[in-house]
């Protein structure tokens, strides 16, 4: 197993070679408010050719979303991303929309490298939504790479994901 990464660490890769925009460029930029993780952000990283990280993780209806937290605020309470749906999660945060992954692989459409963090721990809930992120990046041709802070996650889905790094 581990010749096999070893081999895709020797392919020319631009996310070995250049640096990468956690979650997209973001901040104040040109007197505008723009949000990590939003198509905004990974707009910027594109127009640029920077290569970006985004965060995954999954609402209650099994749909993979780029966000970083596992818990937003709604009417001052912490809610837990698991415990709403994509439906729910929009109708919830004002003035911004959230981006789903399938969004997010559309519209860079290969232009630019990307990072995707699962932010999941739990190999129960990251196995939940496996299908889902391979059913997305089986026939993406363009460069990506896949990390988690569960090792075997990255395993598994290497496994079922050829052209991932």
């Amino acid at each position: 197993m581990i010749t096999l990464y070893i081999e895709r660490l020797k392919r020319d890769c631009a996310l070995l070679d250049f640096p990468i925009s956690h979650k997209g460029i973001f901040g104040n930029i040109n007197g505008k408010q723009v949000f990590d993780n939003s198509l905004e952000s990974i707009q910027l990283s594109m127009e640029k050719n920077i290569p970006f990280e985004i965060d995954i993780v999954q609402t209650k209806d099994n749909i993979p979303i780029v966000f970083h937290d596992f818990y937003v605020s709604i009417n001052g309470k912490e809610v837990p991303i698991s415990k709403l749906t994509l439906g729910e999660l929009n109708s919830s945060i004002k003035g911004s929309k959230i981006l789903t992954l399938e969004e997010c692989i559309k519209f860079n459409n290969g232009k630019v490298p990307m990072v995707l963090d699962f932010k999941e721990t739990s190999l129960l809930k990251l196995t939940k939504y496996r299908k889902n992120i391979i059913s997305l990046l089986e026939n993406y041709k363009a460069e990506y790479a896949l990390q988690s802070f569960n090792p075997f996650f990255v395993l598994i889905m290497g496994r079922e994901l050829p052209n991932a790094l």
